[in-house]
């Protein structure tokens, strides 16, 4: 398995004003076949449709670019990690909050680096 860390974002609105902190989960990226079966019970309408691999090259052709293709990201990702504490998939997308830009873009840098160090193959189709 792959070590790495994903950046996240807490924020609080304290005495009348939104505080923010930056922090980061500790992953590890599983190739498995888990990953798939993770897939299917997480995603069984899409599973269904599309294998999670056929899926992920899917995503690469659309490019992470907008909160739209960030949470289709995020759900991939979401199938291949092995958290040091687990959690659903909805406790995984709470950590990412889209509404500060700087983090948006952070984050979407991560997960493009992930990709394409996972998945080296569909770099060479950019």
């Amino acid at each position: 398995m792959i070590k790495f860390e994903l950046p996240t974002l807490k924020q609080e609105f304290i005495n009348g004003k939104l505080e923010s902190a930056k922090g980061s989960i500790n992953c590890y990226f599983d190739m498995s076949a888990a990953a798939q079966i993770t897939w299917e019970r997480e995603f069984p309408a899409q599973a269904e449709k599309i294998a999670l691999f056929d899926y992920v090259d899917k995503l690469n052709s659309l490019k992470i670019k907008d909160t739209a293709t960030a949470v289709l990201a995020l759900k991939v990702v979401y199938c291949f990690l092995v958290f040091e504490k687990p959690m659903s998939v909805l406790e995984f997308l709470r950590m990412f909050c889209f509404s500060d830009k700087d983090y948006f873009d952070e984050l979407v840098g991560k997960l493009k680096e992930i990709m394409e160090a996972i998945f080296p193959e569909n770099k060479k189709k950019d």
